[in-house]
C-alpha cells in the first residue's frame, strides 16, 4: 500500500491526466484508492473514459495510430527523487530496475476487446520510429482527448470512501484545488499484463 499525503509542506505534483505506472513492462490493471483525510473543499478525482476517447477519433486518425508504439518512462518520479536529494547511484539503480517500456498507442482491453488511447502526459515521452517533433505534436493532440467533459466523471471524496478504476481503459486526474489543505489517501495498485 502507498500512502499519498499532500498539505502545506508537500504541494501536489500529479495533477495531470494519467494512467498509473504505464512505465512498467506490465502496467497496472487497476487501482484502489481510499480517502483518509479529505479537505473541506476540492480534492476530487476526475476520470476519463479513454475507450470513448478512441471512439471519438476520426477514421483517418484511427488508421494513422494503428500499429504505432509509444515509449513510457518514470522520469517524473526520478526527477522527484533528485529534488529530494536521492543519490545519482540510487536513481541509476531505479532506472535499471524500470527501464523505459514500449506500449501500443492504441491498446485493446483484454476483457471487453474495446480499443482505447493508451498514452498520457505523465509517462509517455515519444512515439517509436517517428520524427520527434511530429511525435510531440501527435502526442499533444492525443493527451487533449482526456480533457473532453463528455467522457468524464468526477468523484467527490469523503473520509473512508473508496474508488476502484481500470487503468487499462481510463485515465484519472487528482484535482489540486484544495492546497494548502491536507489530503491524505491510501492506494493499492493491482498488477496487470502487457498491453496489446
Amino acid at each position: 500500500m502507498i500512502h499519498l499525503k499532500n498539505g502545506p509542506d508537500n504541494k501536489p505534483s500529479i495533477d495531470l491526466w494519467h494512467s498509473d505506472v504505464t512505465w512498467r513492462e506490465e502496467p497496472s490493471l487497476g487501482s484502489i484508492l481510499r480517502g483518509r483525510q479529505i479537505p473541506e473543499v476540492g480534492g476530487d478525482t476526475l476520470f476519463a473514459n479513454m475507450e470513448a476517447a478512441y471512439d471519438n477519433l476520426t477514421d483517418e486518425m484511427k488508421a494513422r495510430l494503428d500499429g504505432l508504439y509509444a515509449i513510457h518512462d518514470n522520469r517524473l518520479f526520478l526527477d522527484a527523487m533528485r529534488k529530494r536529494g536521492v543519490s545519482e547511484a540510487d536513481i541509476e539503480a531505479k532506472m535499471k530496475e524500470f527501464p523505459p517500456s514500449r506500449h501500443p498507442v492504441i491498446r485493446t482491453h483484454p476483457v471487453s476487446g474495446r480499443k482505447s488511447i493508451y498514452v498520457n502526459c505523465a509517462f509517455t515521452n515519444t512515439i517509436e520510429s517517428m520524427d520527434p517533433v511530429e511525435a510531440e505534436l501527435l502526442l499533444a493532440q492525443l493527451y487533449q482527448t482526456a480533457a473532453i467533459p463528455n467522457i468524464q466523471c468526477r468523484f467527490r471524496w469523503e473520509a473512508d470512501s473508496f474508488a476502484f478504476w481500470d487503468n487499462r481503459g481510463a485515465q484519472h486526474y487528482a484535482a489540486a484545488d484544495y492546497w494548502p489543505a491536507v489530503r491524505s489517501m491510501e492506494r493499492v495498485t493491482i498488477k496487470g499484463d502487457r498491453p496489446v
